[in-house]
């Protein structure tokens, strides 16, 4: 803007200082010396937040936990070329839950054909299926009865 280079901190704390001492060798120890020291305290604060994070995260995060002969969905997470994924189911299954494995995973058998799924599942990946309800009867019109007494009265006042 002014007609030179933007600094950045990065760049003032690399130029030499006036004070600094005039061998290279002793600047150079001294500098990589504040390197490491900085490098040290960014890991420690880094393991900090990462504990922070931790915690926050564990008191939210909810597994869902199901129990053998429940019917799940398969969360689908990828989708066929060319095709929209808007358009595309967002679940596979319905799936029964054969077994229940280490660490929220469970074993799968698919409800259709009653094939195996080839893995565990971990409880993340899986929804629980509900039977969709049946559609409701359409409402059928009759006309409208002509010795009603209520017809009599609404074609009178037309």
């Amino acid at each position: 803007m002014f007609g030179q280079d933007m600094k950045i901190p990065f760049d003032i704390a690399l130029e030499p200082k006036d004070n600094l001492p005039h061998d290279t060798k002793t600047y150079l120890n001294q500098f990589i010396s504040n390197i490491k020291v900085a490098h040290t305290i960014a890991h420690q604060n880094e393991a900090v937040n990462k504990e922070k994070d931790k915690v926050r995260h564990d008191e939210k995060a909810k597994t869902q936990t199901f129990a053998v002969g429940d019917l799940v969905l398969i969360k689908v997470h990828k989708f066929p070329p060319g095709v929209s994924r808007k358009l595309c189911d967002k679940a596979d299954g319905p799936y029964h839950i054969e077994e229940i494995g280490p660490n929220h995973t469970y074993a799968l058998r698919r409800q259709s054909d009653q094939k195996k799924h080839k893995a565990l599942m971990n409880a993340t990946y899986l929804q629980l299926y509900t039977r969709p309800e049946p559609v409701r009867q359409r409402l059928t019109i009759h006309p409208p009865n002509q010795n009603d007494p209520q017809h009599l009265i609404q074609t009178q006042n037309l």
